[in-house]
Order: C-alpha cells, then sequence, then structure tokens
C-alpha cells in the first residue's frame, strides 16, 4: 500500500523499497501492540502454569491449548472489527487448506480448534 502511495506521488526516487518495508513493519507492530498485550494478559495464566522443561504432552499439551485458546479470542474481535466477511472466509478456507495439506503433522485436535475458532 505504501508503495502505490509512494508512486501516486512520484516519489519513486525519494524512498527506497528498504524504507517502505520499515515502515510497513512499524506501522503494523504499532496497530497490533495492543491487540498482542490483551492476548499475551489473556494467556498469562495457562503460560504461568507450562513447565518449559517438560515435553508437550498431558497437562503441558493443556496448559498450551488453553492459552492458544484464551489468547485467540482478542485477535478473534480484532478480525471481527476490522475484516469483512469475505476476508474472514478466505482466512478460514487457507487454515483448513494448511490443515489439509499438513494432515499428517497436525492433529485433529488441533486443525479442528483453528478452524472453529473463526
Amino acid at each position: 500500500m505504501l508503495s502505490l502511495l509512494r508512486n501516486a506521488l512520484g516519489a519513486q526516487g525519494v524512498l527506497s523499497g528498504t524504507v517502505i518495508v520499515a515502515l510497513a513493519a512499524l506501522l503494523t507492530a504499532y496497530v497490533m501492540a495492543p491487540v498482542a498485550q490483551s492476548a499475551l494478559a489473556a494467556a498469562a495464566a495457562p503460560l504461568a502454569a507450562l513447565n518449559l522443561d517438560a515435553p508437550v504432552e498431558g497437562a503441558e499439551r493443556k496448559n498450551v491449548l488453553d492459552a492458544l485458546t484464551l489468547a485467540s479470542e482478542p485477535l478473534r474481535v480484532f478480525l471481527e472489527r476490522n475484516a469483512g466477511a469475505p476476508e474472514r472466509t478466505l482466512f478460514v478456507e487457507l487454515s483448513r487448506r494448511r490443515a489439509a495439506s499438513d494432515a499428517p503433522a497436525v492433529t485433529s485436535t488441533t486443525s479442528s480448534w483453528c478452524c472453529r475458532r473463526f
């Protein structure tokens, strides 16, 4: 988007592509920071209960899935507020395709969790 603006202003020589990418990354971080803070705050309890030395199975797996479930709510709210129905449908379809292509590596619990969240 920023490169289109640069071309519309006729400023191709003023800002390099690297500067445009850096600006886009900074703007993304600025816009998404409150959502990331909300997601981290929501998932704090299950994340604090994780034993990082233990394998992710049993209770540890449940804590990870609980953290993902809790952290996804602020992201879902952001998506509902800032994306239209066609975009949300596209995201769900892309996640289903990815889950289907990664079928041996992704468990049915994880793929169904991803798809039902949206």
